[in-house]
Formats: C-alpha cells, sequence, structure tokens
C-alpha cells in the first residue's frame, strides 16, 4: 500500500467483506430456523395421527406394532433431518465465509507484493 488513502480503501473493502458476511449468516440462519419450524410442524402433525391411530386399538399386539412403526419413522425422519441441517449448515458456513476468504486473499497479495 501506497498512500493512506490505499489503506483507507483496503479496509473500507475489509468491513463491507465483513458485512456481507454477516448479512449472509444473518439469512442463512432464518432459512435454517424456518426449516427447524417446518420440520417440528411435520413432525407433531405426524404424533398427532399416530395418536389417533391408536385411538381405535383393540389389541396390545396392534399397539405394539403402531408404536413400534411410529418410532422407526421418527428415528428415520431424525436422522434425515440432521443429516440435512448438518449439510445446510456446512454449506452456510462456506458461502458467509467467502467474502472474509477473498478479503484474506487480497491482503496476502498486497503484502506479498510489499515485502
Amino acid at each position: 500500500m501506497k498512500t493512506v488513502q490505499d489503506l483507507v480503501a483496503f479496509s473500507q473493502a475489509n468491513i463491507a467483506a465483513l458485512a456481507d458476511s454477516g448479512r449472509i449468516l444473518a439469512a442463512g440462519v432464518q432459512e435454517l430456523s424456518q426449516h427447524a419450524v417446518t420440520a417440528s410442524q411435520a413432525q407433531f402433525t405426524s404424533g398427532m395421527a399416530h395418536l389417533q391411530s391408536l385411538s381405535g386399538v383393540t389389541s396390545i399386539e396392534r399397539v405394539l406394532e403402531l408404536q413400534s412403526r411410529a418410532l422407526r419413522a421418527s428415528v428415520e425422519t431424525g436422522i434425515a433431518e440432521t443429516g440435512r441441517l448438518a449439510e445446510a449448515t456446512f454449506k452456510l458456513v462456506e458461502r458467509a465465509a467467502a467474502p472474509i476468504a477473498s478479503r484474506a486473499e487480497a491482503a496476502m497479495q498486497v503484502f506479498s507484493t510489499a515485502a
């Protein structure tokens, strides 16, 4: 960097990258939260349907069968949702880190040419 103006411009670009990263992160967290609410609502609806299916059961064997089926479905859904959440979180972190990584690369170039 040759002048104070260059340093100020570089710093402003760094601040803009941090702001971009924050916006990306905030939007992504909002999206993930909405997905979690939707998944919770679906799980609640499924649970209520299961309770309704139990209301007319007359044998213990049928209760156990329905309980087993509901538990299996719940576990499978939980595993699938956890996988989706982990993948979405990883992608969000990558997107949010991109502006900062770009500025870090720019800093490396500036300081390597200055040295």
